[in-house]
């Protein structure tokens, strides 16, 4: 056999080897990058909760007082934020629902915290907190 006839080529060996390669690159980067919508979703929630309690110290600045109620921090909040109260759509979490406490600020989620409510706010002190045990201390680990 001269060397005109010898075939140019990939055996079908090679081949399979370049594709279990591609696979197995595959099945490790894929839930990397799959999970990187919670994340993304969790920063917008914690960026909304940012901008409130910006809203609620500046309205406290305008005011003199914090609103006291769920219905008046969400007109209130009208004329700081288009809309009101942030809607927020991360895991369990659906809305715009308030629940208002009063007092000292709580460490983690305070009970009793109404079914369906996505802040927490504390009329005594205007802090506002996510109603969801990953992002309640405003961090996500994921």
């Amino acid at each position: 056999m001269s060397a005109k006839n010898k075939a140019k080529g990939f055996t079908l060996v090679e081949l399979v080897v370049v594709v279990v390669i591609i696979g197995i690159l595959a099945a490790v980067a894929a839930p990397r990058f799959l999970n990187k919508t919670d994340a993304a979703k969790a920063q917008v929630t914690l960026q909304k909760a940012s901008a409130m309690r910006s809203a609620i110290e500046i309205l406290r600045a305008d005011t003199g007082s914090y609103p006291t109620s769920d219905t008046a921090l969400d007109t209130a909040l009208e004329a700081y934020i288009r809309g009101g109260v942030p809607s927020v759509d991360f895991k369990t979490l659906s809305g715009a629902k308030v629940h208002v406490i009063t007092g000292t600020d709580p460490t983690s989620i305070p009970t009793g915290v109404a079914s369906g409510s996505v802040w927490i706010y504390n009329s005594s002190t205007g802090s506002v907190w996510v109603n969801d045990t990953d992002l309640f201390d405003g961090k996500y680990d994921g």
